[in-house]
């Protein structure tokens, strides 16, 4: 940085420290809808009307006030919809913070903090939602995820089967950071991207880790208007009721030129749009590029199965404009017409493209097909298969041999009788070592895959330089999911550069205004949407959480948390 430049980033940084910061409301647990109007009274009465200037960007009178608070070490929850620039106010955030006198440094190294650096770091739960926010923050602090902060690490332990009696090892996952190895001292401000998508529980962990997490300042962002998570409650969920709420409402007009961007507030606003006026956003050019199509007729999942793989044959191998790297698709469901047929089918077209070997992997009760160069997720982190071998400690059934006829779906067109009778031959083989294991005292691994996967887990900007795992447990390759399609739910927190979405009237149960607008919200440049012709009419009257307002949504959320804490549970 020059003596011009470094001489206006001090006057910058100054004029921000000389905002006043009355007019900051403090929250009560008791009081948390009423206290929504104190706050907008807040702003309407105690900001300047002119724009606070920071930089080349002008905060507006709600971006102020978080400036203010945030200023003032005060913990809040910073929420908006797409394209209401929470993150342009969270790295001003971070910018001030980290050169305020005020903030202390990090007294010792761990695996995610730096000796010496401010104590201030963004965290969020998936990776792909830390690189977007680590994208936009200028360096100015570290992100990461909750996960790299916690040190999570693979724990070997020995259980004794209740059945057998024999001993089976189980690996699992545990923080190497908590309360009796506290993180370094130091750390005055934490930051938690896509707050409405961490779970209490391990929200929970990150508190036990902290050094006197009382005197640390938390800023909780989120978009209320996304899916609630499924398996925890979110901790925006009970910060929205704990603590000074500012909403950010003001869309940017640069932001609303996008057609994707626009659709997703109509859907967010309960706009009711016919089939043709949903098709009347189709557009493509310099702002985006978004198409919406429709099934001419109601089909079966059967038949939308084959829809599916004739539409991925045609992107693929005949007009080649599919993308994997920059591209997600997007189904409701898991099963049926779903993610994992559609993983299946995509994988299935690349291995005759390429001309893969597909192995069988039995993991537990289920039969697996993989081949070395799939993309997976694994542990939420992006990963490549390169290398596929035996698991020497499996006992069990013989899973078929490696081929190139067999499909992903484990039938294998060019099976001859001898092949049956090699796997009944390697059978034998499995029983006498099964035996010979029982006999000795070298542990029972029952819960062994019969293969063992390398993954490289693949790097995600500057901040995660990749590594590799290696994966043995049935339960392991289990939790694996192919990369190419996502329910809605599995990409929260993520962004793509381009998307697919399909919504057929098989996954009508669950389509709801949350689940469109957050379907629509992943994607920046392009999006393409499938769907049936009622789909956008009964998805946009069918909402998650209730309510037009955020007076109205947080009663509605607070009748979910006590529902959750009756043990019904938050549901979407």
């Amino acid at each position: 940085m020059n003596g011009n430049a470094r001489l206006m980033e001090l006057i910058r940084l100054a004029k921000l420290r000389s905002v006043s910061s009355a007019g900051i409301v403090t929250n009560s647990p008791a009081s948390a809808v009423s206290s929504v109007t104190e706050l907008t009274t807040a702003v309407d009465s105690t900001i300047d009307l002119n724009l606070i200037s920071t930089g080349n960007y002008n905060l507006n009178q709600r971006q102020s006030l978080a400036l203010r608070t945030a200023k003032e070490l005060k913990s809040f929850c910073l929420i908006g919809a797409a394209g209401t620039g929470k993150t342009t106010v969270v790295r001003e955030i971070a910018k001030l913070l980290s050169l305020d006198s005020r903030m202390t440094l990090v007294e010792s190294d761990s695996k995610a903090l730096k000796q010496g650096a401010a104590g201030i770091f963004c965290c969020s739960f998936t990776n792909i939602a830390v690189q977007n926010i680590a994208s936009q923050m200028e360096g100015a602090v570290v992100c990461t995820t909750i996960h790299n902060v916690l040190e999570f690490q693979p724990i070997y332990l020995e259980e004794m089967n209740a059945e057998t009696g024999a001993m089976i090892s189980k690996r699992i996952f545990e923080p190497q950071r908590h309360k009796e190895n506290p993180l370094p001292s130091g750390i005055k401000v934490v930051i938690i991207e896509e707050s409405g998508v961490v779970g209490s529980r391990l929200f929970s962990l990150l508190l036990q880790a902290l050094p006197n997490p009382d005197s640390i300042t938390f800023i909780f962002l989120g978009d209320l208007y996304q899916l609630p998570p499924v398996f925890d409650n979110p901790i925006l969920g009970h910060k929205l009721l704990e603590l000074p709420i500012i909403e950010l409402t003001e869309v940017y007009r640069q932001a609303l030129l996008s057609p994707i961007l626009k659709l997703a507030h109509l859907v967010k606003d309960g706009k009711q749009m016919s089939a043709e006026g949903v098709k009347e956003l189709n557009q493509n050019d310099e702002h985006g590029r978004l198409e919406v199509k429709h099934f001419q007729k109601k089909t079966t999942s059967e038949d939308a199965v084959h829809l599916f793989q004739s539409f991925m044959e045609n992107m693929i191998v005949k007009q080649q404009s599919y993308n994997p790297e920059n591209t997600m698709i997007l189904i409701p469901y898991n099963v049926n017409f779903g993610t994992i047929e559609g993983n299946r089918i995509i994988n299935h077209i690349y291995d005759k493209m390429e001309g893969r070997e597909v192995q069988e992997v039995i993991a537990g009760y289920n039969k697996l097909y993989f081949a070395v160069g799939d993309i997976v997720y694994s542990k939420k982190r992006k990963a490549r298969i390169t290398k596929i071998t035996i698991n020497g400690k499996y006992i069990g059934k013989a899973p078929a041999k490696l081929s190139k006829t067999m499909d992903r779906w484990g039938i294998d067109s060019n099976i001859s009788i001898h092949d049956e009778v090699i796997d009944v031959e390697q059978q034998n083989r499995n029983v006498d070592s099964m035996l010979a294991q029982l006999e000795s005292d070298d542990e029972v691994r029952k819960t062994a895959a019969s293969h063992i996967l390398d993954i490289e887990l693949l790097a995600i900007g500057s901040y995660d330089g990749g590594g590799e795992d290696v994966l043995d447990s049935a339960a392991e390759l289990n939790e694996l999911i192919g990369a190419h399609c996502l329910t809605v739910h599995k990409a929260q927190g993520s962004e793509w550069e381009n998307g697919i979405c399909w919504f057929h009237n098989s996954h009508a149960r669950f389509i709801s205004r949350e689940l469109l607008y957050t379907a629509i919200t992943r994607f920046k440049k392009s999006l393409l949407i499938i769907c049936e012709k009622d789909t956008f009419i009964k998805g946009i009257n069918n909402q998650a959480l209730k309510g037009t307002t955020l007076a109205e949504k947080l009663e509605s959320l607070k009748m979910k948390l006590r529902e959750a804490e009756r043990g019904i549970g938050m549901r979407s």
